[in-house]
């Protein structure tokens, strides 16, 4: 895929959740912090190494994974407030969303010796 083509598709993605987001929280910052953390991770998982790497079967990391990131997102969104906070809830699983795909793209970056592209 095209690096143009990577962000434009990168910035659909991002947009489309910060609007979501938008509908349940009121806070600019919060929502500027889903928008440039979805834009991205999504650019990054749009890479062609990472999505290569990504499709691979994980098996016990990603039971592990994933259960810790409900946990932690569920925790954080009931934290805030004696409220559910669906904004913080969208950045929480955000934020394990990119921390997995730039943990891929540095595996991959040591693979194949490449850099930032």
């Amino acid at each position: 895929m095209r690096r143009l083509t990577r962000y434009a598709l990168a910035l659909v993605i991002s947009g489309a959740i910060t609007i979501f987001a938008a509908t349940l929280t009121d806070s600019a910052l919060l929502l500027a912090g889903i928008g440039q953390v979805y834009a991205v991770g999504s650019a990054v998982v749009l890479r062609p190494d990472i999505r290569r790497l990504a499709s691979a079967s994980g098996g016990t990391p990603s039971t592990v994974f994933v259960a810790v990131t409900v946990f932690g997102v569920l925790s954080i969104a009931e934290g805030l407030s004696s409220d559910y906070h669906f904004g913080a809830a969208i950045l929480a699983g955000g934020l394990a969303y990119f921390g997995l795909v730039c943990g891929i793209w540095t595996i991959s970056d040591g693979e194949t010796g490449a850099g930032a592209t």
